[in-house]
């Protein structure tokens, strides 16, 4: 409907923007310091993950009047809703666990997935087109990959559940230093190409890994990409021409062909 709404964890409000101006047209209130939202896929309810009070807000996103709150496990993070099982899907920042929120007949909290454990941090959920797949970028403290060559104190990969079984999917688990080369902070990532390929963005390496995952136990390397500091935010256009890179470090956006990956 011509709008925006950006989460702002330094006033804990959500800031509303007029795409058509460019202006912020108003403020709500929201709980402590959020971190990320999400929009249902039929636009009606927005979910906002309240990292400072350990919730998660459910509103209505014509309104943006707050329909409940759910208390969850420490520090929400990323977020995600889906239409399989009615269900929004948040990760927890100091964990590597996914809470399952039921949305229909009441809001509640209906499942824990766990995936590893020393996970620090899990920022972020991706589902896949057909809703049967999240990708998870994570870190693990001392985590171990079949490559001993690079130092493996910390240790990043991007681990899947299968939404169907409510299940960690470990066959097809990605070591993103072993499917691609040594990165730090996997933070973002994107689906592209009918969700046939995955694009994580890498906060401390300051680069873009480009996944084959059309045969998901045998995930291969397509493209490596340098952005600008800091990459945290990643997203394409509707016809997955083009990709974008938010570089919160370096305040630049990278506009990425996501044919040649250039």
């Amino acid at each position: 409907r011509g709008r925006a709404c950006v989460v702002s964890r330094g006033s804990s409000d959500l800031a509303v923007v007029d795409l058509a101006k460019y202006t912020v047209t108003g403020r709500i209130a929201v709980g402590y310091r959020p971190m990320a939202l999400a929009l249902a896929p039929d636009a009606k309810t927005i979910a906002v993950a309240e990292t400072g009070d350990d919730a998660v807000r459910l509103l209505d996103a014509e309104t943006l009047a707050t329909r409940t709150v759910i208390a969850t496990a420490d520090r929400p993070c990323g977020l995600a809703l889906t239409p399989i099982r009615a269900a929004c899907w948040s990760t927890h920042l100091l964990s590597g666990d996914v809470t399952v929120i039921g949305l229909t007949p009441t809001p509640a909290v209906v499942a824990r997935i766990p995936t590893w454990d020393n996970i620090a941090p899990a920022p972020g959920i991706l589902i896949n087109p057909a809703g049967t797949r999240a990708y998870l970028p994570q870190t693990m403290a001392h985590g171990q990959g079949l490559n001993t060559q690079f130092d493996n104190s910390v240790f990043p990969k991007v681990p899947v559940l299968n939404l169907e079984t409510l299940a960690h999917q470990l066959s097809e688990h990605i070591s993103l230093p072993e499917k691609d080369k040594p990165v730090g902070l996997p933070w973002a990532a994107l689906l592209a190409r009918g969700g046939q390929e995955l694009w994580v963005a890498h906060a401390a390496s300051n680069d873009l890994s480009v996944l084959d995952v059309s045969d998901p136990v045998r995930v291969r390397r397509t493209a490596h990409v340098s952005v600008e500091d800091n990459p945290r935010g990643i997203a394409a256009t509707s016809d997955g021409r083009w990709v974008f890179v938010n570089n919160t470090l370096a305040g630049t956006v990278s506009f990425i062909d996501a044919a040649s990956y250039t």
